[in-house]
């Protein structure tokens, strides 16, 4: 049996069509791994799957055709580990943000730093797979090397060249439907032409550059390929007209009119301290298990000075927190691709910061998301943060906290970060308040970093109720920055019907509770509002709804603007992506 098969490789140029083969077979396997992995809950998905199979291939057959050029195919193994890099990084990000990477979001990985570990919560069997295939087809590299000795260019030649009749066939039919979708609507056909590189045409049409990156990159992996993805990522980033800056002029002043109020400054009636708590979703308000994970935060909810919103729907992007500290603070939602802190830390941005004598941001991490100079963009006075590559835990952050109250001029607004209860939940796992038998150690972590974070909440909101300078004119304001379970898990899905906890609906909900003196009565809020209802509803509050800029949100705590919103959430989007990329709040500052 060896003999013969020994023989058959030997024989004119089989090697080399088993290595074709081998390679064409492993990368398209990956490809759809990959939508397997990311999309197979999706309704649908695998009738979507069957018709997006010749494209999933066609970069396969395309990358395999080259097996022929070459007489050494240890390269191939190489480009196999980059496949499988590539398809790591995104599953690691889609499982974290619910999205892809762009060409910002990889520009961005200096922010990482004090936040690698971070990524362990996402390790799983799907991670693996990538390099397991990849190690089972380098074994037959090492088999059938010893009989690839010759070359084929012209075998390599119509290979390629077939691979790249299909895709070119496959863009212009494409192109052909949605022609014929817009012409039908009455809509006049943008002639913005399309890159024709191989596997990677971005469709830079009118059609597509009205909706996101993040709406555009599912579709594109969803239809063709992750292979294929990382060159159109860099295509759709040159040449879509939907990046880069744009001019004042682009914007309508009609379009601002109900935002924008008279030009001047304006004085907070009373102190604010924002606590931006990491990775808080609603749902563990509730008790979990007979156990109260947030006693402190589910206390202040019930205060007779306190407003509550359990369902406040998460708005950040590729920026995630640093996007969630945006929102809040002035009322604009994130560029539709990139960070914004990172491509616009030199702006000027609104924000209730500039109401008040004394402000402060007090950072646990320096170094993230270009802290230092968002600060100044918006306008606080003062940044407080360890040392570069030292970081605070919780109860740091409130001790600066109180310390800034008590010494600063009032009105005072000040914005404090948590950071324990980021991913993995290392303090959770290694400090655990609570153990329930049975809870999955991923979510057993979590809360225990929840409740870490509580007590040090509840510290904070102890010395303002308990100081005479601060009981009668200081609002504690806590949300989170964004959620966290955006990733199907079984585990997790098994646990939480078993427990009753409601994780499927809630997974895009982040609580809002506000103590303040100046509530009267308990106001609870179960209506969907947004993350952007954020600031116009600490206007409100610090008395200072004449501020220049009043946000595309409402104030939340009146029932009438929640029912009669100006604008949508997509439409805020939009116009947020535009009067950030013109910088237009410089002109504009009071």
């Amino acid at each position: 049996m060896l003999r013969k098969i020994k023989s058959f490789l030997s024989n004119e140029n089989n090697a080399q069509w088993c290595l074709f083969l081998l390679f064409l077979l492993v990368v398209a396997v990956k490809c759809i791994l990959f939508d397997a992995f990311c999309f197979s809950s999706v309704p649908g998905y695998f009738k979507a799957l069957l018709f997006s199979l010749p494209q999933k291939i066609v970069p396969a057959l395309f990358l395999a055709g080259f097996v022929f050029v070459t007489k050494r195919q240890w390269w191939t193994i190489i480009a196999n580990l980059l496949i499988d890099t590539w398809c790591i990084a995104n599953l690691f990000y889609f499982k974290a943000n619910g999205i892809f990477l762009s060409y910002e979001a990889m520009k961005m990985v200096d922010n990482m730093d004090g936040f690698w570990s971070s990524l362990e919560s996402y390790m799983g069997r799907d991670i693996v797979v990538f390099p397991i295939i990849t190690l089972i087809y380098a074994l037959g590299v090492y088999i059938l090397a010893d009989f690839t000795k010759s070359r084929q260019y012209i075998t390599a030649l119509v290979i390629v060249i077939c691979s790249l009749l299909v895709d070119i066939g496959d863009q212009f039919m494409h192109n052909q439907y949605h022609q014929g979708l817009k012409e039908s609507a009455g809509v006049t056909w943008d002639k913005t032409p399309m890159v024709l590189l191989p596997f990677s045409h971005a469709y830079i049409s009118g059609m597509d550059i009205v909706i996101s990156y993040n709406t555009w990159a599912k579709r594109y992996i969803k239809k063709y390929s992750i292979v294929g993805y990382f060159p159109a990522m860099f295509i759709y980033n040159h040449f879509s007209p939907a990046q880069g800056n744009i001019a004042i002029t682009e914007i309508s002043p009609e379009e601002l009119t109900p935002y924008i109020a008279e030009n001047k400054a304006t004085t907070a009636k009373t102190n604010v301290v924002f606590i931006l708590f990491e990775s808080l979703e609603s749902w563990p308000l509730n008790e979990v298990e007979g156990y109260s994970f947030l006693p402190n935060l589910s206390a202040i909810s019930k205060d007779p000075h306190a407003f509550c919103c359990y369902n406040l729907k998460s708005q950040v992007g590729h920026g995630n927190s640093s996007d969630g500290q945006m929102i809040d603070l002035t009322g604009l939602l994130p560029i539709s691709d990139g960070a914004t802190c990172i491509l616009y830390p030199t702006n000027d941005y609104p924000s209730y910061a500039q109401c008040f004598i004394s402000s402060s941001i007090i950072n646990p991490s320096p170094g993230a998301y270009e802290q230092e100079r968002m600060t100044k963009a918006y306008h606080f006075k003062s940044l407080i943060e360890p040392p570069f590559r030292q970081h605070w835990e919780d109860i740091n952050v409130m001790e600066k906290v109180i310390n800034f109250m008590d010494t600063a001029q009032q009105p005072f607004c000040t914005l404090g970060i948590t950071v324990s209860s980021h991913t993995p939940w290392r303090y959770g796992a290694e400090h655990p308040t609570y153990l329930i038998d049975g809870m999955p150690a991923k979510l057993s972590a979590y809360l225990n970093c929840l409740a870490y974070a509580d007590s040090c909440i509840g510290m904070l909101l102890e010395h303002i109720k308990h100081s005479d300078k601060l009981a009668q004119n200081t609002t504690l304001v806590i949300s989170g920055d964004h959620t966290i379970f955006r990733w199907k898990d079984k585990e997790l899905d098994a646990y939480a019907e078993k427990a009753n906890i409601d994780l499927r609906t809630t997974k895009t909900y982040t609580p809002l509770i506000i103590y303040s003196p100046l509530i009267e009565g308990n106001i609870i809020v179960t209506d969907t509002c947004y993350q952007m209802d954020v600031y116009p509803t600490i206007l409100h509050l610090i008395g200072c709804e004449d501020y220049y800029w009043k946000g595309f949100g409402v104030n939340i705590m009146d029932s009438t603007l929640r029912y009669n919103r100006p604008i949508s959430e997509k439409e805020a989007g939009i116009l947020s992506n535009k009067l950030i990329r013109s910088n237009y709040f410089h002109s504009l500052q009071p």
